[in-house]
């Protein structure tokens, strides 16, 4: 009989319950001499991912150490399976009595789901095709002490997802590509302009005058000085100036600050990126940011030129268009602004889509 650790969790009460119990298991384990968080070390060989891909039947019989968190247990009697998550992925781990001896079982049975946990054996297909880590040895790394939130079945909550993004990457793998996907591009970002001799600098976050945007910014004090200050809200003005110094190609990637609404799209801090090339025309922009994004999206995606975002469809291969404001106006929103004369026909237009505007806007702000 094949019984989950996860149903046995769901009927020994709530968070709270599970919370007390774990308390209970690493102070018995402190009692004995094992207290997980004095480990210093443990060696690690190999990857999830890497073992599953580069297994073969054929070559000898290969043994690997592997560590990582456990976030599934099937117990079936004297053999159990856990699967073993980490950075790369997951693998079955099957751990057997007679393999790891009677006291070790006892002990590794009596662990939980979130446990961190070191492995040392040998790689096998199981009779259902599985490729697996047959245990020689598994050692408890780390002790959790809250239950896995919704049994590893998926965290829903995503007010409760972007707080505690940690567990967001326990409970929900995709997450952790697209952590690795923007790695990917902030370091393909500068690459890019690096080739291209644009110099990398860093200017201030503190600054005595929050420009280069309309947005209303985080304010604090500075003691020393006795100045009121504001986190940058843009990196435009220091990158201007650095222009005016001599600088032909500069740019920045760097956290600004809005204190303004947030929603799952909008942080009050983002990493905005900025640059300046002197001596050249919008066109010439265009150009090289037409060029940053396709390579770019050729080094992180390979081949794929077609992405899907938003519910519409972008061809990479293809060249960008260009459209003026004014003829994009036109073409969206059915405005052409030419036929727009009055002060009075241009708050009509706008209300009728949905533009807010203030009682001294004139035509030109509308």
């Amino acid at each position: 009989m094949i019984e989950n650790k996860e149903s046995i969790e769901e009927t020994v009460g709530g968070h709270q319950q599970q919370h007390e119990i774990r308390i209970e298991k690493l102070e018995k384990l402190k009692s004995a001499g094992r207290d997980p968080y004095e480990t210093t070390k443990f060696d690690v060989d190999a990857k999830s991912a890497e073992i599953i891909e580069a297994f073969d039947e054929d070559l000898p019989e290969r043994h690997v150490s592997v560590a990582g968190r456990i976030t599934g247990w099937r117990n079936m009697g004297k053999a159990n399976f856990i699967d073993l998550t980490d950075s790369d992925g997951k693998i079955q781990v099957y751990v057997k009595k007679d393999i790891i001896g009677q006291d070790e079982f006892e002990r590794f049975s009596s662990w939980d789901l979130g446990d961190i946990v070191g492995v040392k054996g040998t790689v096998f297909r199981t009779r259902k095709g599985e490729i697996s880590v047959k245990a020689e040895s598994i050692e408890l790394l780390s002790k959790s002490l809250h239950p896995l939130p919704e049994k590893f079945h998926g965290l829903r909550d995503v007010d409760l997802r972007y707080r505690q993004r940690y567990l967001d990457l326990i409970v929900n793998p995709e997450v952790k590509k697209t952590f690795i996907t923007r790695t990917k591009i902030i370091k393909e970002i500068r690459k890019f302009l690096d080739d291209m001799r644009f110099i990398e600098v860093e200017t201030p976050v503190l600054q005595t005058v929050a420009g280069g945007a309309a947005a209303r910014p985080f304010e604090t004090h500075h003691n020393t000085l006795n100045l009121d200050m504001s986190l940058r809200i843009s990196l435009e003005l220091p990158l201007k100036k650095l222009i005016v110094g001599g600088f032909d190609k500069v740019y920045e990637m760097g956290k600004v600050f809005r204190n303004e609404g947030m929603d799952t799209y909008h942080n009050p801090e983002y990493t905005l990126l900025e640059l300046y090339w002197a001596y050249v025309d919008f066109e010439k922009i265009m150009k090289l940011t037409e060029d940053l994004i396709k390579s770019v999206a050729a080094s992180v995606m390979g081949e794929e030129t077609v992405i899907e975002f938003g519910g519409a469809t972008y061809d990479l291969s293809k060249p960008f268009d260009r459209i003026s404001m004014k003829d994009a106006v036109k073409k969206y929103a059915n405005v052409d602004f030419d036929e727009v004369l009055t002060l009075k026909e241009a708050r009509k237009i706008a209300r009728e889509n949905d533009v807010e505007f203030e009682p001294h806007h004139l035509i030109g702000d509308i």
